[in-house]
């Protein structure tokens, strides 16, 4: 027994041991990793999520940029927004100037802005070394000139008599060409006499509407100011929207422009999910992924991605459902995911950090082959102790029953003697 307990004592000291060693290695490598909260995922590793909210006044320097949450991670006056970085100057590429060049974040002096060249009109596909994001070409875009066009869109009206605080109503549209399907609003006082409208406005249309501006660039022979005195947009504006036109169709699928009043007053809400459908074929037409659909909303002039999740679809349709914390312009857009990783958005899609796989799987593994080959060794000395026991007990079973022979021996050798001595005395 002493064996056996000696054994199983050096067993559970060694698997004690073992485990807190493989235990420690696996949480430091863990909390190093959540360390690096970067919001980058790759394939093949275990996801969860850290939420980063725009809109709390806090610029969270890992999961926001002025990119990102223009709201928060505001721009300095004669600085620009450049890929998320804060820049001192005017521009980002050469599509943010008139002239078409951009030097150092500075837009270079062009010697014709007013005269009878044709720089305004030749910038539709620009000098840019890549290919824009969606967001950058839908900024773009005046927002007021937006309001303008979204006034000749298709529109629906809710009148609403009640809504209860804190308590959520679901608002249909009821209309077959809005992509807008329905709202669920929670407002954060009680409401009676509600007005909800909802306007959408196709990018096609706002395509046609830049085209009517290039036609008149063209016509006065690329005077901007002409221009500029005809539409009330300025020169920059002007020449902005021309690069952006044959890009805005794939960018952005549909603007909409939601308001809900009481009495006159704007009503403030607490959230809101929009749930709305995009055609597929406009997806294949543009080659961009159901996954990739983001609904994105205009704060504080920047635009930001809303969490977005896919409900379902049909025979030509996919829906969406997406979280805002307030109305406003609102666009169907997508999210490349080349920013997807470094996006972290209103509501808001958040960011995600990973732990390898491998990582994890390794440690565990090495603590269950070690732990294995502790019980096989245990398993064979327990059988050896069982064997060596059985050996020691069949050795002192014959060895005994020698030492009785010999003493059998011994007592009837002692017992003749005496039979000798007794004889000898008669």
């Amino acid at each position: 027994m002493k064996l056996q307990d000696s054994l199983l004592f050096i067993f559970l000291v060694v698997f004690i041991v073992s485990l807190t060693l493989g235990s420690t290695i696996i949480v430091s490598k863990i909390e190093n990793y959540q360390a690096q909260i970067t919001g980058e995922a790759a394939t093949g590793r275990i996801e969860f999520t850290v939420q980063a909210v725009c809109g709390n006044d806090i610029c969270q320097a890992t999961a926001e940029n002025c990119y990102t949450c223009s709201s928060d991670c505001a721009i300095p006056s004669g600085n620009v927004c450049c890929s998320g970085e804060n820049k001192t100057g005017n521009c980002c590429s050469d599509s943010d100037c008139s002239s078409g060049t951009c030097t150092n974040n500075q837009c270079a002096t062009s010697s014709t802005s007013s005269g009878d060249g044709g720089g305004g009109s030749s910038g539709s596909s620009g000098g840019d070394s890549e290919e824009p994001s969606p967001i950058s070409i839908i900024e773009s875009i005046p927002p007021e000139y937006i309001e303008t066009m979204l006034s000749n869109g298709e529109e629906v009206i809710k009148l609403i008599n009640r809504m209860e605080a804190d308590k959520e109503i679901t608002i249909a549209t009821e209309h077959p060409f809005l992509s807008t399907q329905s709202i669920k609003v929670v407002t954060e006082d009680t409401k009676t006499d509600l007005e909800v409208v909802i306007r959408e406005l196709h990018t096609e249309e706002v395509y046609n509407h830049i085209n009517n501006i290039q036609s008149q660039v063209d016509s006065s022979y690329g005077n901007l100011k002409a221009v500029e005195d005809s539409t009330g947009l300025t020169t920059e504006e002007i020449s902005s929207l021309i690069k952006v036109k044959d890009k805005i169709n794939s960018a952005a699928y549909k603007f909409i422009k939601i308001t809900m009043n009481s009495n006159g007053e704007e009503v403030k809400i607490k959230d809101a999910k929009i749930k709305f459908s995009v055609e597929k074929d406009w997806l294949k037409q543009h080659n961009i992924l159901e996954e990739e659909i983001r609904l994105a909303r205009i704060r504080n002039g920047g635009w930001s991605y809303l969490e977005t999740r896919k409900l379902g679809d049909s025979y030509n349709k996919i829906y969406y459902e997406a979280v805002t914390v307030e109305f406003s312009l609102f666009v169907i857009t997508y999210e490349t995911p080349a920013s997807e990783a470094a996006t972290a958005k209103t509501g808001e899609t958040p960011s995600r950090v990973g732990i390898p796989l491998g990582l994890a799987s390794s440690y565990i593994g090495l603590i269950i082959a070690i732990l294995i080959t502790l019980g096989l060794l245990y398993y064979q000395f327990f059988k050896l102790n069982k064997e060596v026991k059985r050996k020691l007990g069949k050795s002192s079973i014959k060895h005994h029953k020698k030492l009785r022979k010999e003493d059998e021996k011994r007592e009837f050798i002692k017992g003749i003697l005496k039979e000798v001595l007794k004889q000898k005395k008669k």
